[in-house]
């Protein structure tokens, strides 16, 4: 999952940096999508199943978030590039706002990518509706 997060996010990158990489990001992104992580994951029952029901449901969202950005279609490019950007985001969002666990996420990935996970973290926005309690944001300090 994090692998695939960090080839999307890769193909953002690009395309914010050069307009004419808009185009095809879904190609790109197609070769270096690993479905089967998921699937493995999904039939392992100790692991797969010993997650939480809501993270299960966030991980299974942010994956069809991917495949709609390779299978969906899209009138125009920039639409398809919108999809991206959010997509890629989303997992950040989603260990932010402590819908899918930072300590699990960082300690499945690669040294670099857990890197760069804190790195962007503290400038991701929280996307509650009312601030949080104040021994939320202590547990969120020390996650």
């Amino acid at each position: 999952m994090v692998l695939n997060f960090r080839a999307l996010d890769g193909q953002v990158f690009m395309a914010e940096r050069d307009p004419e990489m808009k185009g095809g990001i879904d190609d790109r992104f197609r070769r270096s999508f690993k479905k089967s992580s998921f699937e493995l994951a999904q039939r392992d029952p100790v692991i797969y199943y010993g997650l939480g029901y809501d993270e299960r449901y966030w991980i299974e969202l942010l994956y069809s978030g991917m495949e709609h950005v390779i299978n969906g279609h899209f009138a125009k490019d920039e639409q398809r590039f919108r999809s991206a950007w959010f997509t890629a985001g989303s997992l950040l969002s989603y260990i932010k706002n402590r819908n899918l666990s930072k300590r699990l996420i960082l300690k499945v990935s690669p040294i670099q990518i857990r890197r760069d996970i804190r790195k962007r973290l503290p400038d991701t926005d929280y996307v509650d509706i009312e601030p949080p309690t104040l021994f939320e944001r202590i547990r969120r300090r020390f996650d």
